[in-house]
């Protein structure tokens, strides 16, 4: 085996050991931790959730650093829990009660992460769950880079129907929608009253979020260079309006790329639309797509066992 180039940056999963120079990250409990020291006590076991998003913020940091030349990643310890991410006064649950069923809206970078967490949970019998894939695109090239589950086999076909594919290998029951969620879409009963969506579009958004599911979870990622790292949980019904949540907005200009990601361009090694998606109105950085989706996914764990989230 060769040895690493001098300029690799090496990522060590868990609080101890690994190389004095290594990042680390792990699992404490709910919490993802990444620093670049050692932990000082042991850590309370970890679930799937939280080694999930323990993984994405690790990468998040190497890429910071790596391609984006941010000199404060790697730097400092930070945490984030998946289950109280905005520090709520909410108590850790077991993953002991798990979601029946779920439906999926929008099967994107983000949508994609959902799913793929969902397929990690500790189900006892995934025969038993039923999960609603929704979603118009077909699956392109430039979706390989970003996208979580796509392979190059999915080119060309529904998203949905690959990833009904691929969920169903896992046992779970599915059932796909292959047109646009829009005002006169409405949750019925008898379908799943667990929403999970992951869609760019605004009019999707609002009306999903006025369709009437028992609970729905929105994720949503940075919309400019600047918030190339942010993440935004908006759950409804609650105490503002969809419109509230996301007023119209004048439409801008496209911004320009942080110098990092042009580089990526200029190389080959990311094609322009993925780098637009990425500095404008979604986010194609597949590591924060993972973290939404385990911190999205953590809540809906969290409405099924104690009837609330943090969100």
């Amino acid at each position: 085996m060769e040895p690493p180039p001098a300029h690799a940056v090496a990522l060590h999963v868990g609080a101890e050991g690994g190389e004095d120079r290594a990042l680390r990250c792990w699992a404490d409990g709910w919490t993802a931790v990444v620093s670049p020291k050692r932990g000082e006590e042991p850590g309370r076991f970890g679930n799937e959730i939280s080694g999930v998003l323990t993984g994405a913020l690790g990468i998040i940091e190497l890429f910071r650093s790596a391609v984006l030349d941010d000199k404060r990643a790697g730097r400092r310890t930070q945490r984030l829990s998946a289950l109280t991410p905005g520090a709520a006064a909410l108590g850790e649950i077991e993953l002991d009660y798990l979601p029946a069923e779920i439906w999926l809206l929008g099967l994107g970078n983000l949508g994609q992460a959902s799913l793929w967490t969902i397929g990690l949970l500790p189900y006892a019998d995934t025969g038993a769950v039923t999960l609603v894939l929704q979603d118009t695109d077909t699956a392109g090239a430039e979706n390989l880079q970003v996208q979580i589950l796509t392979k190059p086999a999915w080119l060309g076909l529904m998203k949905t129907r690959s990833c009904a594919a691929w969920v169903e290998a896992l046992g779970f029951r599915t059932r796909i929608i292959e047109h646009r969620f829009n005002d006169l879409s409405k949750h019925a009963v008898g379908e799943p009253g667990l929403a999970l969506v992951g869609v760019d579009n605004l009019e999707a958004r609002r009306a999903a979020a006025n369709a009437h599911f028992d609970l729905l979870i929105d994720a949503g990622l940075g919309a400019s260079a600047s918030e190339v790292f942010d993440i935004r949980l908006h759950a409804f019904p609650g105490s503002r309006t969809s419109e509230q949540a996301w007023p119209a907005i004048e439409t801008a200009a496209a911004p320009s790329l942080v110098p990092g990601l042009a580089e990526l361009v200029e190389q080959g090694l990311l094609d322009r639309c993925g780098a637009v998606t990425i500095a404008g109105r979604s986010l194609g950085v597949p590591s924060t797509a993972v973290a939404a989706a385990a911190i999205q996914v953590a809540q809906a764990c969290c409405a099924v066992a104690q009837g609330a989230i943090a969100t």
